[in-house]
């Protein structure tokens, strides 16, 4: 048995406020947010598409699980079917516009502009409510921003960073029989039904046209690198997909956009803050199995990526995504407030879905867009249903469901289970309205710790009871999965199956593997290894 090359470091059970059941720009007064944690130093892609489709979404190295019986404000894993995406109207209104202003200097209400190239200031001159159209820009503007993560408090910091010397020596587990290891028994269930898959979109011809509108000739229709050679155009927008990495000109971007679109104070950003949380990532690079080289814009490897937006040479957007197996996870987007009017929100997520779709069309195999968490119970973040057919994650069974089937019972339940609607529990609460600035319209969470985001939140002692959805329970867990979860001893250099582990000696860290192996699942836990 080969080691697997994912090393994880369990940080445990968190209550912290939440920003979105309160006010804009506050959080909420109790630590109502609840999530199971841990840290990683190194995770394969593939482990990392399966636990993003278990429900687990990353922040940097620090990856989480919300509570969704118990957590203030339920997130579902939403995903996008990229090869049935169809954008709507406006979005596709707005692409169209974008390509005009880069081809043609268009504006909306005027004409093509005079003598082009006019960078900056002539780019963000025509105004923001003519390039708006269809619904609230706020609404969707950011797209694909990153989601509020639940803040581990400064006892959860993560471990020492792991340097090994060599390849960890696997002890030798012959003399366990996991045949003959009891399993827990297993509990009658209701039969639930199966998931139905979402429907194809048709195609919708363009208002007014004999033609289909296609999204990807759409995407690249103004960009640099798709053009004629000798195409005489009034910009030059380029897009360029880079792996992960810091420069100032990416944290400047950073800077200005927290600064000047969430409000946040200039003394909470730092280079380390934003490296931390947009830049570091623990996901390892490799291959990506084209059955032949594809086209020189699409990525090579697995991992992630940095994907730049520049309009006449300056940078004036950036999307951090994961290139993963099955998926494009869109991580978080910024942009140059001088541009705000130009939707690039909207269009990224355009562009993203399209990216996925050409990646499956060179042979990758199928990937779709997900775009993080979905919370019904805010109006802010209810956009991302607007992108179909899209689908939400049962928490309890780890199966999407169609997003159709999912709303009513997220009208009618805070706590919804797609399987089994009769397991759904309160009464769904009135979502509270969106603010009126759209520049509060995702609270991005602090990537500067300071000493109130690190009190904000508390690692509790135990995994509640009954285990939150989706979750074994620590009492009856598989004994199998004890000998499957291996142990980094550091000292020795050395992987033990837990149960054999010198960790597995203190009653702490003995808490600590049962959680976590709680957390992950049997399956899941024989592709990790844990250190303390």
């Amino acid at each position: 048995m080969s080691i697997p090359g994912s090393f994880i470091s369990p940080v445990g059970y968190s209550s912290s406020t939440c920003g979105y059941c309160s006010p804009a720009g506050q959080r909420s007064k109790t630590k109502s947010s609840k999530s199971y944690g841990f840290w990683a130093n190194s995770l394969e892609c593939q482990t990392y598409q399966d636990l993003i489709d278990r429900g687990w979404r990353r922040s940097g190295s620090y990856l989480y699980h919300p509570d969704m019986a118990r957590t203030c404000c339920p997130q579902y894993t939403i995903r996008l079917d990229a090869a049935q995406f169809h954008p709507s109207r406006s979005s596709r209104q707005l692409l169209n516009r974008f390509n005009r202003f880069v081809l043609e200097d268009y504006r909306p209400g005027g004409s093509a502009g005079g003598n082009g190239g006019g960078g900056a200031a002539e780019a963000a001159a025509p105004a923001a409510a003519e390039w708006k159209s269809g619904k609230s820009e706020s609404g969707e503007e950011n797209s694909m921003l990153l989601d509020e993560f639940p803040q581990p408090s400064s006892s959860a910091a993560p471990r020492a960073q792991l340097s090994l010397p060599a390849t960890p020596a696997l002890a030798d587990r012959s003399s366990i029989n996991t045949a003959a290891l009891p399993r827990p028994s297993d509990s009658a269930a209701a039969a639930a039904p199966t998931p139905s898959q979402p429907q194809p979109s048709k195609p919708k011809k363009t208002k007014g046209k004999n033609n289909v509108f296609e999204l990807i000739p759409s995407i690249h229709a103004a960009e640099k690198a798709f053009l004629p050679e000798g195409t005489e155009v009034k910009h030059h927008f380029e897009i360029v997909l880079e792996p992960s990495s810091f420069t100032k000109e990416k944290y400047d971007l950073f800077r200005s956009y927290q600064i000047n679109v969430h409000k946040e104070s200039p003394t909470k950003q730092s280079e380390s803050g934003f490296k931390r949380f947009l830049v570091d990532s623990p996901l390892d690079r490799v291959p990506i199995p084209y059955p032949s080289p594809p086209p020189a814009h699409l990525p090579t490897h697995f991992g992630s990526y940095h994907q730049l937006y520049r309009l006449d040479g300056k940078l004036i957007a950036m999307g951090v995504l994961d290139i993963l197996p099955s998926a494009v996870s869109s991580v978080y987007l910024m942009y140059d407030v001088e541009y705000q009017h130009m939707g690039l929100g909207k269009t990224s997520a355009l562009r993203e879905a399209a990216l996925a779709r050409e990646m499956s069309e060179a042979g990758a195999g199928k990937l779709d867009l997900y775009m993080g968490f979905y919370i019904h119970t805010c109006v802010k973040m209810r956009y991302k249903a607007d992108y179909a057919p899209s689908s939400l994650l049962n928490p309890a069974t780890n199966t999407f469901y169609p997003y159709e089937t999912c709303a009513p019972l997220l009208d009618a339940h805070t706590h919804a289970s797609f399987s089994s609607p009769s397991h759904s529990n309160s009464p769904g609460p009135k979502p509270k309205p969106p603010p009126d600035s759209t520049s509060d319209w995702q609270d991005a969470v602090d990537p500067d710790e300071d000493e109130d985001d690190e009190e904000d939140g508390d690692v509790d002692s135990d995994l509640p009871s009954p285990p939150p959805p989706g979750f074994l329970d620590t009492r009856d867990l598989p004994k199998t999965a004890l000998v499957k979860m291996l142990v980094l001893e550091q000292r020795e250099n050395t992987v033990y199956p837990a149960i054999m582990s010198p960790a597995w000696r203190s009653l702490t860290t003995r808490r600590e593997i049962k959680e976590i192996i709680a957390a992950l699942g049997e399956d899941l836990c024989e592709k990790v290894v844990l250190y303390f």
